[in-house]
Order: structure tokens, then C-alpha cells, then sequence
């Protein structure tokens, strides 16, 4: 309870290093109960390579920690498709479908069949991939 309630407030911190380093522990140790406050922290439009790669620290974890609660509100950057920064956009959705691996695949389904309905063969082959492990 400690180590959640602190890094939740490290969470809060206007200081990226701190929210990284937030971010880092929770999926090193799959701190389970701050997903919410992970899902908050992505931003879908993505305007600077950073917030990316915060991203996809946030996805990794979220995947690490693996509770399907976190992937409803997911859909809306499956989905997304219009943007400023695709390249980002892309990186964000390829670390989204990457960390459906580690999801039961019955609560990843829906996710997964955004992903096969991919534009891109790359997201679809990360989700074939996905449901041939499982």
C-alpha cells in the first residue's frame, strides 16, 4: 500500500524524470492499482518523441501488470488514425498491440481484432502473433 500511494503522488509529479522513473517501477515490479493513473498519462496526440516513449513505458507496464480492466479505455488509441505525428501514433500503437501478449487473450480479443483489422501488416502481424502464442 505504501509503495503504491508514493508512486502514485510520483505519478502526479510535473517532473518527467520522476513520472518515468514512477513508470519504470510499476512494470519492473507489476505494481497492480494505478492503472488509471497510467492511462492518464497517454497521450494520444502525440505531439513531441517523448510523450512516445512515455507511451509506451506506460503500455509495457500496463501489459506487465495485465489486468483487463486497463483495456477498454485502449480502444481509443487502437483506433486512432488521424494525428499529426503518425510516426509516433504508429510506435504508441505497435507498443499498445505488443503488450496484448501478456493479457488473457478472451479480455484482449477485441483489441487483438482492431489490430487484424490494421491498415498495417506490421500490427497485424504483432496480433497474429499474439493469438498463436496464447
Amino acid at each position: 500500500q505504501g509503495a503504491a500511494a508514493f508512486l502514485r503522488q510520483q505519478l502526479r509529479s510535473q517532473n518527467a524524470v520522476e513520472i518515468t522513473q514512477a513508470v519504470r517501477l510499476i512494470h519492473a515490479y507489476r505494481i497492480a492499482g494505478l492503472g488509471a493513473e497510467l492511462l492518464q498519462l497517454i497521450k494520444v496526440f502525440i505531439p513531441f518523441e517523448s510523450d512516445t516513449v512515455l507511451n509506451c513505458l506506460i503500455l509495457n507496464a500496463l501489459g506487465e501488470v495485465g489486468d483487463p480492466a486497463m483495456l477498454k479505455p485502449l480502444q481509443k488509441i487502437a483506433q486512432a488514425r488521424l494525428t499529426l505525428f503518425p510516426g509516433n501514433l504508429w510506435k504508441t500503437k505497435k507498443a499498445l498491440f505488443e503488450s496484448l501478449h501478456f493479457y488473457p487473450q478472451a479480455a484482449a480479443r477485441e483489441l487483438l481484432d482492431i489490430g487484424l483489422r490494421s491498415g498495417d501488416e506490421r500490427i497485424r502481424k504483432i496480433c497474429r502473433g499474439s493469438i498463436s502464442d496464447t
